[in-house]
């Protein structure tokens, strides 16, 4: 067996060094990227209710109530949140149904406003790593 010299590339960087085996790499990351995930989706769908308001749509009959009634809506389904997660017996699957009426909800109030889900990832990006001490007391200097 030959020792690997200090100066030579591991297995794994000569592959990504090899043409075919890099644009393979980026082919598979690339087409996992450009699929928006159901929150996009979500959030188009949004949008386009806002565009069109359709006449069968709940999420045009919340848009046309206004956004305190959206708001009054949010609170209801985390009010909902709050009671299951703190049962003596949580069902997990009911937290998770309900979270998901808190999200519709507030998505639909973001998507009212013409806040898109790229919007809401980015500032997701931009605390991603940072305390939320730290984050809490940087608003604090702000205000």
């Amino acid at each position: 067996m030959r020792p690997k010299a200090a100066n030579r590339p591991s297995f794994h960087f000569t592959l990504l060094l090899c043409p075919y085996y890099t644009a393979r790499l980026l082919e598979s990351q690339l087409s996992i990227m450009a699929e928006p995930d159901v929150l996009d989706r979500l959030m188009d769908q949004i949008h386009q209710r806002v565009r069109e308001m359709p006449d069968d749509s709940y999420t045009t009959k919340l848009l046309r109530s206004g956004p305190k009634k959206t708001c009054a809506k949010i609170l209801e389904e985390a009010c909902e949140v709050t009671v299951e997660a703190t049962a003596s017996s949580v069902d997990k699957q009911r937290l998770i149904y309900e979270s998901c009426d808190v999200i519709y909800h507030l998505w639909v109030l973001l998507g009212s406003q013409g806040i898109t889900a790229s919007q809401i990832r980015e500032e997701l990006q931009r605390r991603e790593g940072t305390s939320g001490l730290e984050e809490k007391r940087s608003r604090k200097k702000s205000e």
